[in-house]
């Protein structure tokens, strides 16, 4: 599933429409839903969607009732979240005080490196920084180990905008993302290309059948 990426940004790029079957669109899966929701962070500290996305990957013991605390402290503060991340009223619980204190404290070693760290190397960074990998890691499961080759993906992503672009900023990388995923899918009368694992495609009937990734330890053969 991690392959689709290059096939989906290549389609894109030539306006071919495509519909993927069982699974789900690289830009619209969660871990890198999660990884880029930290990287608007970066950039737009105001950004309270991203944060609320961010703060809860990995889980940081942050509730809902603390984090209504947060909202309404920033809503008073007139502040943005992350933000009220470093006046949290003294009442505030030991536990997610610390959560939040330590998040905000990536956010701002995370801002300092934005400048001076390729985006390739600022996504390695961001994973390592956030915990996000290694609790990834930790879980070893089938499903984890799928989310751990699909952010090794966007970092080829980001390696691929990085060598082709002249202004390879963060900012920029994230414009890029946008364009993809707010391309709309044409109708479907027009025809597409359908991707599929190819066992899901077994006993089914295309005109014309690719198999990608048909090298040893990719292609599940063994």
């Amino acid at each position: 599933n991690a392959q689709s990426r290059v096939l989906e940004d290549a389609l894109r790029r030539t306006g071919i429409p495509y519909l993927i079957v069982g699974g789900v669109r690289f830009y619209e899966r969660k871990e890198i839903k999660d990884t880029l929701a930290y990287v608007r962070l970066v950039v737009n500290g105001r950004d309270d969607v991203a944060f609320r996305r961010a703060i809860g990957a990995p889980s940081r013991g942050i509730g809902k009732s603390s984090l209504g605390r947060l909202e309404e402290a920033a809503r008073l503060a007139g502040v943005s979240l992350l933000e009220a991340c470093r006046q949290l009223p003294p009442d505030f619980g030991s536990k997610p005080r610390r959560g939040l204190e330590e998040f905000a404290r990536v956010i701002a070693d995370l801002k300092a490196k934005k400048p001076v760290v390729p985006v390739p190397g600022f996504i390695d960074e961001l994973l390592a920084a956030s915990g996000y990998r290694e609790a990834l890691k930790e879980e070893r499961t089938a499903e984890a180990e799928e989310r751990l080759q699909n952010l090794d993906e966007l970092r080829a992503a980001a390696e691929e905008f990085h060598r082709s672009r002249e202004d390879a900023t963060l900012e920029a990388f994230l414009d890029q993302v946008a364009l993809v995923t707010d391309v709309d899918e044409l109708p479907e009368e027009r025809g597409a290309v359908t991707l599929m694992t190819l066992h899901s495609a077994k006993g089914l009937e295309f005109p014309v059948v690719f198999l990608t990734g048909m090298e040893e330890g990719v292609f599940p053969h063994g």
